[in-house]
């Protein structure tokens, strides 16, 4: 299903099965921007996820992270969120405890970015978990051993059911 979505630029041979096309476009090696997976990755599952329905691959991978980017990453006005009509600046409304986990993807800036958010805002308890190790699909689609978001997310859950607990 794949290979009838890929722009001419990548030519995969007409009888390439959906994990040959993610083979071709996330081996490590070959990708850009923190956009492969690792061994912690089965490319057979991020094949699957993204042939399940059109527009997943070219909405997520090419608009959405731009979207998240240019517009929301400095937490400031700017054209984007302007011309989206984007409300940045209603942090002091933010009451909820956060967990902020980043991949190598963003080399560390979305740590400062969920830092910068807890100082402007009334989050009342931060966590912060990094793994470099990881890329951004592997975040999404790494075997649960190796998946360092599943952890934190499961201490971050259990860190704030211990707080109501206390209440």
């Amino acid at each position: 299903m794949l290979t009838t979505r890929l722009p001419d630029r990548y030519p995969v041979p007409e009888a390439a099965t959906n994990t040959d096309v993610f083979r071709a476009l996330m081996a490590l090696e070959n990708a850009k921007g923190g956009h492969g997976v690792t061994s912690a990755t089965r490319l057979g599952i991020v094949a699957h996820a993204h042939s399940l329905g059109p527009g997943a691959f070219q909405w997520y991978t090419m608009n959405r992270t731009l979207l998240d980017y240019i517009a929301a990453d400095s937490l400031q006005h700017n054209e984007v969120t302007d011309l989206l009509g984007l409300r940045c600046m209603h942090t002091k409304g933010i009451d909820v405890p956060l967990l902020a986990y980043a991949s190598g993807f963003t080399n560390g800036s979305a740590i400062e970015s969920a830092r910068k958010l807890a100082e402007r805002s009334s989050i009342p308890h931060l966590d912060v978990v990094e793994d470099r190790a990881l890329t951004h699909h592997d975040v999404l689609f790494a075997d649960l051993p190796a998946n360092s978001l599943v952890r934190a997310l499961v201490a971050f859950v259990s860190s704030i059911a211990d707080v109501e607990k206390r209440r």
